[in-house]
């Protein structure tokens, strides 16, 4: 994932930290707390990788296991800011 202004410039940087708050299932809106697999995002924090997309992004290793087929949003919150963005994902 690379956080983007509106005109599509990459704004991803390691000082800032995108932050996973819950899921939502989009067909019947059931919220949930969000899982990460293991140990790998310590306080639910994206991991920032300067060598995604050339000018770096966010990793977040999401554990999918008790979902069931369908749509969902990860919502997350960027350092800075209080709007509440989301990344679409499904599972088949």
């Amino acid at each position: 994932m690379q956080l983007c202004d509106m005109s599509g410039n990459n704004l991803s940087a390691s000082n800032i930290v995108a932050h996973a708050m819950s899921i939502t299932q989009v067909s019947n809106s059931i919220d949930g707390p969000v899982q990460d697999s293991g140990n790998a995002n310590p306080d639910n924090d994206f991991r920032f990788d300067s060598s995604l997309g050339g000018t770096g992004g966010y990793i977040f290793n999401l554990k999918t296991t008790g979902l069931t087929i369908g749509t969902y949003r990860l919502n997350f919150v960027v350092t800075g800011d209080t709007f509440v963005c989301a990344a679409p994902f499904q599972v088949r």
